[in-house]
Order: structure tokens, then C-alpha cells, then sequence
């Protein structure tokens, strides 16, 4: 995390600008291709590592951009809440340190697919992005399906809970993109989960003491 901060200094203007934007509206486009025109765009855009090295390196970036599910209005609400998440962790961090996170997230990936092998597409790595800002903005307030409202924290346990439920019952593809896809998170908050553990032991421990006494 260091070392990402000392670049950060050094080049400020380095990161690719309204990233999750660009995400979205590709993510959107694949969208419209696969269930409006009812190609079959997505085979051609999943991380695979055989497909890879058989000469197909669009896929290194390309699995970023499939959608996370059909329904159409569940995919305006995801995408707009891409776009939201990603724009205000970009103006709490900087397009640099945004870009880093994003970026390790998807390199993590990548490692995962290319040295074990599998299927992998981009759901994960937006998770964790989603786990980025909750851990910032636990209080921060959203509007399910425009009309819901209910804190990000509450959100956050959910899908926590729904990664341990994947990593348990899923297969070792699925255990892998789980454990790649949080590989910007680690590296961004791991030493602040470290301490937020440490202390949740020391009151635990505290509280037991002096029951005791």
C-alpha cells in the first residue's frame, strides 16, 4: 500500500478517468448484444486460460465487461450502481489510487485464471469494489430499486455472507475468483481489518474477564 501511495505522489495525473463509466457503458453494450440482438458475445469474453494462450488476449480485460445477470431492470440498477460506487471512490482517493484498486482487483483475477485455469468473469472483482466502499461509507444510505432505502453496512454483511456461502459451496474456480477478486481490497484495507480484529478480540477478551470477576 505504500509503495501504490508513493506513486500516487509521484504521478497523480497517472489512472484512467471515469473508469467505472467506461465499465458500465461497455458492460451495457455486451448487455444490449447478448439479450436485445441475442448473440452469443459472452463466449467470447470469459477468462479462460487454454483460450488465452490459444492467442485470445482480449479476454485478460474482456470478461470485465459481462454482464452479471439478464434481467433488465436488475441490470439498469447494477449499472448505475457501478457507476456511483466507483465515481465516489474515484473523488475519495483519486483517479490513481482508484485505478490501482480496480486494477488489482482484475490482476488478481487474471493470476488466478492463468495459473490454475478456469471460467471467470468480472462479478467478483465488482464486489469487491462494492466491500471497498462499504468499509469507507458503512452509514451511506441507497435507494433499492430507486424506492428502498437501506444502509450500504447492511448490503455489505449481505454479500459478505453470500462470498463465504460461494467460496464454501462453490467449485475451486469459484474459490479462486473469490480469493483473486479481493486482492485490491486486502492490499488497501488489510492492515485496518487487522486492527479492527485485534480490537473486537481485546474487548471479547475484556468483556469475559470481567464476567469472571
Amino acid at each position: 500500500m505504500k509503495y501504490i501511495q508513493k506513486l500516487h505522489y509521484k504521478h497523480p495525473n497517472w489512472g484512467i478517468p471515469n473508469l467505472m463509466m467506461h465499465v458500465s457503458i461497455l458492460t451495457g453494450i455486451v448487455y444490449v448484444m447478448a439479450y436485445g440482438f441475442g448473440t452469443n458475445i459472452q463466449e467470447f469474453l470469459f477468462l479462460n486460460r487454454e483460450l488465452v494462450f490459444a492467442g485470445q488476449v482480449w479476454r485478460l480485460i474482456t470478461f470485465i465487461f459481462i454482464p452479471p445477470t439478464p434481467s433488465l431492470l436488475w441490470i439498469a440498477f447494477t449499472l448505475y450502481f457501478y457507476y456511483w460506487i466507483g465515481s465516489s471512490l474515484e473523488k475519495t482517493w483519486g483517479t490513481f489510487m482508484f485505478t490501482a484498486f480496480y486494477l488489482l482487483s482484475l490482476a488478481g483475477t487474471v493470476l488466478a485464471a492463468l495459473a490454475f485455469g478456469g471460467y471467470y468473469d468480472g462479478f467478483y472483482v465488482n464486489l469487491s469494489m462494492f466491500l471497498a466502499f462499504a468499509w469507507l461509507y458503512p452509514e451511506v444510505e441507497v435507494m433499492i430499486f430507486f424506492f428502498i432505502p437501506v444502509k450500504i453496512k447492511y448490503l455489505a454483511w449481505l454479500d459478505t455472507a453470500f462470498l463465504i456461502y460461494s467460496f464454501v459451496m462453490g467449485d475451486i474456480a469459484t474459490k479462486l475468483a473469490i480469493i483473486a477478486s479481493l486482492t485490491g481490497f486486502l492490499i488497501f484495507f488489510g492492515r485496518d481489518i487487522y486492527q479492527s480484529l485485534r480490537m473486537f478480540v481485546f474487548r471479547i477478551k475484556n468483556k469475559i474477564k470481567h464476567r469472571g470477576l
